[in-house]
């Protein structure tokens, strides 16, 4: 993807493969020899769950505050989206705890928490 910023890269658990923001074209996963395997997709601030999985957030806002967000898991291989129901809270920048099997999160006041998803491998 030909971006100018590239933004939130992480390397994935088994280490052959980055995801990131392409600033104006979306989340993408790439090799590490930069071939493109998953995306763009509108989603912001993804980060691994484990080598097949990124979670992320897609936003709502109006120019100026976020009025909503959907977290979603990301099944890289496949493209299938599960959202996470998280009632009318915003969460911004997920990360993921393998040893408790929860996504951390915060709002927009900075306030942390976690939600525990289903038993991924």
């Amino acid at each position: 993807l030909k971006s100018k910023y590239y933004l939130s890269p992480a390397l994935s658990p088994d280490k052959t493969k980055i995801c990131g923001v392409a600033y104006g074209k979306g989340t993408f996963v790439c090799d590490l020899n930069n071939k493109v395997l998953f995306g763009p997709e509108k989603l912001e601030s993804p980060t691994w769950i484990n080598d097949r999985l990124i979670v992320g957030v897609t936003t709502k806002d109006d120019g100026l505050n976020i009025r909503s967000t959907l977290m979603k898991i990301v099944d890289i291989q496949t493209g299938k989206a599960e959202d996470i129901e998280l009632s009318d809270q915003i969460a911004l920048s997920p990360k993921f705890n393998r040893a408790a099997n929860k996504i951390y999160f915060q709002n927009p006041d900075g306030e942390l928490y976690s939600i525990k998803i289903k038993h991924i491998e």
